[in-house]
């Protein structure tokens, strides 16, 4: 190969080189900073806080895995079935969380009335605890969160989701 053409080549790769760095930083961008990802990670930080919430308040043996379950829960009870659906999650995976919830007595399991065959799941009395603190835990985990990025976003990002969320529902 004479000169020409290897510095020919190193000309075009230099040249892709910028065009490389763009794309993956795009990728990046595109990946893991999209309001979905965003959405989902800030979902998750609140579910900490909450989750540390509880615990400071008694409530150590939970677990992030449990809070699904304890928010979609309804006071007058539901069947395991339809918690599944609620929450997207096999009845396999729901039976094992009602299963682990049950042991450390948050929640019962009594025979449906309407089907002898279905479980009805409610709250156990130390569930029924950890449900009348709810409201103390979610204003102290928003706390956290306006602290972290000021009271004036904070409110900006609730009135955003609120009207988002109400699109949903239109």
């Amino acid at each position: 190969m004479n000169r020409e053409t290897t510095r020919s080549r190193q000309t075009r790769a230099t040249k892709r080189k910028p065009a490389r760095r763009r794309a993956e930083s795009n990728l990046k961008t595109v990946r893991y900073e999209n309001i979905g990802r965003l959405f989902l990670m800030g979902s998750r930080l609140f579910e900490r806080y909450a989750l540390a919430e509880w615990r400071k308040l008694g409530f150590d043996d939970l677990r992030l895995v449990h809070l699904p379950l304890i928010r979609d829960l309804p006071a007058e009870g539901i069947r395991t079935t339809e918690i599944a659906e609620t929450m997207r999650m096999t009845k396999q995976a729901v039976g094992q969380l009602t299963k682990e919830l049950e042991e450390l007595g948050y929640v019962i399991r009594l025979p449906d009335p309407t089907d002898g065959r279905a479980k009805l799941v409610r709250y156990a009395p130390r569930g029924k605890e950890l449900v009348a603190i709810i409201p103390q835990v979610i204003m102290r985990a928003e706390a956290k969160i306006k602290a972290a990025v000021g009271a004036e976003d904070f409110s900006t990002l609730r009135q955003a989701l609120k009207r988002l969320v109400a699109t949903a529902k239109a």
